[in-house]
């Protein structure tokens, strides 16, 4: 009986020390299987979860410059090409790898708009969607500023610099001796965005002259900020010139939001100042020296009145242009045809001076310009007709 006792005390330990073991074990395995997960979740993070490293991020740089054959664009970096060249978003050129190219300006005509002055050429990787942009102004800026209904019938609101512009900047080009206008970038020419409404009962031509105003001296100031190295030029004919002119004397437009410190542009960039047909043109701008043709007796003043008198800094670069048959400048409504392509002779006068004035600045940075010689049409009664 004690044997058999004891032989059952001697079983239930053995079995004891067994479970014992046994959950031991499970426990040693519970916490090896645990560390286990554990070093291969940190793998997974070291290893599966981090960015692999694939080489330097696809990048350009875009750096251009006005020069006499055109927009010199280089592109620098690693984004993969071809490379595509806007100019105002209009596609001039392509490149097929990092380097130099040289783009010219897109085609229009004046009755289209160009942006200005300031323009923007942006390089795109087609393949990696990466670009780069970059502000450039030319080395010459006209601002114009069109006549009523100047370009016709078709006319939008601020469409175009206007005819009497356009032929301007032409003549400026050849007098110095760079390419045609399709495809210079030296001396650009970009239009006032306004109405141009007629006079009349309607009203408008104050708005109009208003709006006119404040884009334009806009335009001056962005200028004044980003192109301080560019020369500038105005050009107005008719309401143009009175906008113009308004803006050159006042150095200000009304209620500018450009410029809500009420800055004073810096007059010295303005190197000309060309007013065709000023409805508020002064006859004693003769003993100015502004009045054109020079040495001509004007009997009236301007259809709307005379402006006054130019002073100080405003005078040297003013040419104010005016048929002494005109009925807007002179107040002369029984000779209305002289009030269109009469001027044509003029603008070959004006573009002369203009040269003259740009070229000194011009051939200290670097471009070959020729000297402007006097135009061979008469100064005088040219055409007829608007």
């Amino acid at each position: 009986m004690a044997e058999g006792l004891l032989a059952l005390l001697v079983l239930l330990t053995l079995a004891g020390i067994a479970i014992f073991m046994i959950r031991g074990l499970v426990r040693l395995v519970l916490v090896l299987v645990g560390l286990g997960l554990m070093a291969l979740g940190l793998y997974a993070c070291a290893v599966g979860f981090t960015p692999q490293d694939k080489g330097p991020k696809p990048k350009l740089n875009a750096a251009a410059r006005a020069t006499d054959r055109g927009w010199e664009v280089t592109v620098k970096g690693n984004a993969q090409p071809p490379y595509r060249i806007l100019l105002d978003g209009q596609e001039v050129g392509r490149l097929a790898g990092p380097g130099t190219t040289v783009v010219g300006e897109y085609p229009l005509d004046h009755k289209e708009y160009r942006p200005g002055p300031v323009r923007t050429i942006k390089v795109v990787s087609r393949k990696d969607d990466v670009a780069d942009s970059v502000e450039i102004c030319a080395p010459v800026v006209i601002l114009a500023a069109r006549g009523t209904n100047e370009n016709g019938k078709k006319i939008q609101f601020g469409h175009g610099v206007g005819s009497r512009a356009w032929r301007t900047w032409e003549y400026v080009q050849t007098d110095l001796g760079l390419p045609k206008a399709q495809d210079d970038v030296v001396v650009s020419a970009h239009p006032v965005e306004y109405p141009a409404e007629a006079i009349g009962a309607s009203g408008l031509y104050p708005d109009s002259r208003n709006i006119g105003k404040r884009e334009l001296a806009g335009m001056w100031f962005l200028a004044d900020r980003k192109c301080p190295d560019s020369q500038i030029v105005m050009v107005g004919y008719s309401q143009g010139a009175d906008v113009v002119a308004s803006v050159w004397q006042t150095g200000r437009g009304p209620a500018l939001p450009k410029n809500p410190e009420g800055k004073v542009m810096d007059r010295r960039p303005v190197k000309s100042v060309v007013l065709y047909a000023d409805p508020r043109f002064n006859r004693d701008w003769v003993t100015q020296g502004v009045a054109r043709p020079s040495g001509t007796q004007f009997a009236k003043n301007g259809v709307f009145g005379a402006r006054r008198q130019f002073t100080g800094d405003e005078t040297a670069p003013v040419q104010a242009w005016c048929l002494t048959t005109d009925p807007i400048c002179q107040k002369d409504r029984l000779t209305k045809p002289w009030h269109g392509d009469a001027y044509n002779c003029y603008e070959e006068w004006a573009a002369a001076q203009i040269a003259r004035d740009v070229a000194p600045a011009l051939r200290d940075q670097g471009y070959e310009v020729t000297d402007a010689a006097d135009p061979t049409c008469p100064v005088g009664l040219g055409g007829s007709g608007w």
